[in-house]
Formats: structure tokens, C-alpha cells, sequence
């Protein structure tokens, strides 16, 4: 073992590292233009004695150890394995939006009157295929809060049609969320093959029976999974808003009413040792703007809050739901503190359906000088308040009910003609598109 020191303002920290020293970059948080303290990042590889020197310095609050995973993935045998991030030094508001009064200062679908709305913790082994995984649990979740199932009744839905069958064998991110609506994506019209099955009729496989690797499921199977009875949902929603700290409220406001919310998050060598406590790191800042595009390399679910921990500590934190097993963590969940990992970065939700929804239509178009505007997000009020971010310059909200909606486009630095547009929807579909000049152009 070698020893370096890395200088901490006035004092030292020292740490230990396998075949050399780390490299570390320092990270730095803010309350609005005033540097608070300065932070030492998590690496990707880090051994266990650096982790917890990193976690006293920085006065974090939870404890690593040897896990399967930490042990199969979490650490560097030499510093050219080591690969530090460069943090971004994007400045976000010094004040955080005061909690929503309309909400408990606790939640977790877990315990609700001491039912647990969520269905049992999945695994999800060597395969990379967390974002199926993600979707199937928020799907659940928001299946079994609607229509009242909880604890054995929960169902179970198929990340493996998910995976196999609606998006062909591809990861296709937020599109997955579309797809699980009865409409498919709103500009497209119904493929035939949205939604997913149970469990049951299309169950998980290991890495090595194809399901991480590039030949699909044998041919009969996926038949199978097709003819099976399949679960759909109302509409998907998208938590975009661009006040950043304003997601912390509505996904809170999602997880009340809908259920689970799926997210993604940045992972690091401490993440994968996490054993218990309130998980907590630097990197509680997009890494891009628009920030849905940020970095994320795991897909997890939020199935509740908690704005007081009993850790204390620099405010609330997410009860958030792995596909790890339940060696991993606290029983496969981890409590995470407000935007750390970029965990509130990549959010989305789904709305159950009941007999006798409506089935109307609303979608469209933006474009800005001529071109596509990737990114806008459009806030839809009236039925709900949901919104949809353009997926290339489409956008659209699917199973809607007859009535009054005004659709609201925001982009920063864009100025939109009309700034908005009010819809009376009676019957099939509308198509409401915008144009938007650019106040630099």
C-alpha cells in the first residue's frame, strides 16, 4: 500500500490506495454564489479505505462494506483503472423549494397503513438491463395504488417482454414509458405490442439463457408472450421542469399519487459498497443542460421520501429501490439524499387506467428557425398537470378525457408564438404545434 496526502484547506486528508495513489478532483458545493466547502468526489474505482475517508471528511452519513457487487465491480488494482469525473460547476439556486404543504414530511409505499403497494424486490444479476427493470416497478407500483392491490397481491409485470418484445431487443430510454401506454407513442398510433405481460408468462432469464446477449429468445417464446393477456396504462409523465430543485416536490407529488417513479442515477465505488444509512455525494449537479440529457448509468425507482432522517444531516432523502438483490443495501433499498447521484435528473412516471377512461388524443410539433427543438418541454393543464418533453421535435399526451387543456411550451432562450394554446377536446385528437425564435439569434 501507498500513502498520499491530498490537502484539505489548512489540513491534510490522508488516504490509502491499491498499487498507487487515486487520482482525486475536488468537487464543490454551493449556496448560490458562496463556496460552502469543499467536497472530495467518489471515484469509480475506490477501495473501501478511501471511501470511508472520503465519507468522515465530507461528514456524510452512511457505511460501506464487501458486497457482491462492490467486489465484482467496485475497486481499481492500479491508478490507470482509477477514472475520476469532472464535476460540474453548473451553479443552481442557493435556496431549495420549501417542502409541498399538501404532502406528508414521509412517505413510503411500502407502509401505507402498513400495506406494501410494492411488488417483491427483483435481481437483476449481470444483465445490463436495468431500464426494463426500472419501468416494470414503476408500472407495478402505480397498477397496484390505482386499483387498491398490496402486499401477496401485488402483481409482478415482465421486464423481459419489455425488453424483447415492445422495443425489439434495444434499450430505447424514455420511450419505454410511451410504450407502456395503451396509445404507443402519441405521433405513431399503437403498435399492437405496448404494455408488458406478467411475470409468469414471460419470466426472467439469466445473463448466460440470452438475456444480456445479442440473439433474441427463442421464437416460440416470444409468441408466447405475445398472445398473454398484457397490462397498459393511461399516459406516462415526464418530471422535467427546469428549476432544477422544483423536481424534489413534483416527483414527490408522482410518488403520492401515481405510485413509484422511475429515475436514474450516476453510479461510483461507494454506491456499489453501500450497507445502510443516508447515501450522499458530490455530484448533485447535472452534468448538462438541458438535464435530462445528463449522465446516468443506472436505473432505479423512488418509492418514497423521508424529510427528516434520523441521521440528520444536510436535508431529506429518496427511499430508492434497486435491482441489486437484497444483499445489496437495506434490504436491496438505499435512502439517498436529494439530487445526489444526479437522482433527480431522469424521472418518469405512469398513470393506471380505469374502465371507462377516455382515449382522446393531443400531440404536435415545435420547431424553432426553421428547425427541430429537441428538448422543449410542454406543460399540459386541465384534466391533470403532466408534462411531455419533444422526443426529436414531437411531442404528445395520449388517453386524455373530453375537455378544457391549455399546453404550455418552456425552453430557455426561446420565445414561443403563441405562448400558449387552449384546446377543447370533444372527440379524437388534436394537433397543437409551436414555433419559437431564439432571443440570441
Amino acid at each position: 500500500m501507498r500513502r498520499r496526502d491530498f490537502l484539505i484547506g489548512a489540513g491534510a486528508l490522508t488516504l490509502t490506495a491499491a498499487g498507487g495513489p487515486l487520482l482525486f478532483r475536488s468537487g464543490r458545493a454551493f449556496a448560490g454564489n458562496t463556496l460552502v466547502e469543499e467536497l472530495i468526489p467518489f471515484n469509480d474505482c475506490d477501495t473501501l479505505e478511501n471511501i470511508r475517508a472520503i465519507i468522515k471528511h465530507n461528514n456524510f452519513r452512511f457505511e460501506v462494506d464487501h458486497n457482491w457487487l462492490y467486489d465484482h465491480y467496485g475497486f481499481a488494482s492500479t491508478q490507470a483503472d482509477a477514472s475520476p469525473r469532472v464535476v460540474p460547476q453548473i451553479i443552481i439556486p442557493s435556496a431549495a423549494v420549501p417542502p409541498d404543504p399538501d404532502l406528508p414530511p414521509k412517505f413510503d409505499l411500502r407502509d401505507i397503513n402498513g400495506r406494501s403497494y410494492i411488488s417483491p424486490l427483483r435481481d437483476q444479476a449481470e444483465t445490463g438491463e436495468c431500464q426494463q427493470f426500472g419501468a416494470a416497478a414503476a408500472a407495478e407500483a402505480s397498477y397496484n395504488r390505482h386499483n387498491g392491490l398490496y402486499d401477496d397481491n401485488c402483481i409482478i409485470l415482465s421486464p423481459m417482454y419489455l425488453r424483447w418484445v415492445y422495443s425489439g431487443g434495444d434499450n430505447i430510454g424514455m420511450g419505454l414509458y410511451h410504450g407502456m401506454t395503451g396509445s404507443g407513442m402519441p405521433w405513431q398510433g399503437p403498435t399492437g405490442q405496448e404494455g408488458t405481460c406478467r411475470e409468469e408468462d414471460f419470466p426472467f432469464v439469466s445473463f448466460d439463457d440470452h438475456m444480456g446477449g445479442s440473439s433474441s429468445p427463442p421464437a416460440i417464446q416470444l409468441e408466447t408472450a405475445k398472445a398473454a393477456p398484457r397490462i397498459t396504462f393511461r399516459r406516462c409523465g415526464l418530471i422535467y421542469p427546469y428549476n432544477y430543485w422544483e423536481t424534489t416536490n413534483r416527483i414527490k407529488r408522482a410518488i403520492y399519487r401515481y405510485g413509484a417513479v422511475a429515475a436514474g442515477i450516476l453510479l461510483s465505488s461507494a454506491m456499489r459498497a453501500y450497507k445502510s444509512g443516508v447515501y450522499e455525494d458530490s455530484w448533485i449537479y447535472p452534468s448538462t443542460l438541458p438535464y435530462l440529457n445528463s449522465e446516468s448509468n443506472q436505473a432505479i425507482t423512488l418509492v418514497g421520501w423521508d424529510d427528516n432522517p434520523p441521521e440528520g444531516g444536510n436535508g431529506g432523502c429518496w427511499i430508492l429501490r434497486n435491482t441489486w438483490g437484497q444483499s445489496w443495501g437495506e434490504g436491496g433499498y438505499m435512502r439517498i439524499r436529494y439530487f445526489s447521484a444526479g437522482v433527480n435528473s431522469h424521472n418518469a412516471y405512469l398513470e393506471a387506467e380505469s374502465p371507462g377512461d377516455g382515449s382522446l388524443k393531443m400531440y404536435g410539433s415545435v420547431k424553432v428557425d426553421g428547425g427541430d427543438l429537441i428538448g422543449t418541454t410542454i406543460t399540459l393543464s386541465g384534466d391533470d398537470s403532466f408534462e411531455a418533453v419533444c422526443i426529436g421535435s414531437d411531442y404528445g399526451f395520449s388517453t386524455l378525457k373530453p375537455g378544457h387543456y391549455r399546453l404550455t411550451p418552456y425552453k430557455p432562450g426561446i420565445l414561443f408564438t403563441p405562448l400558449y394554446q387552449d384546446v377543447n377536446l370533444t372527440a379524437g385528437y388534436a394537433v397543437v404545434n409551436f414555433s419559437g425564435i431564439a432571443l440570441d439569434g
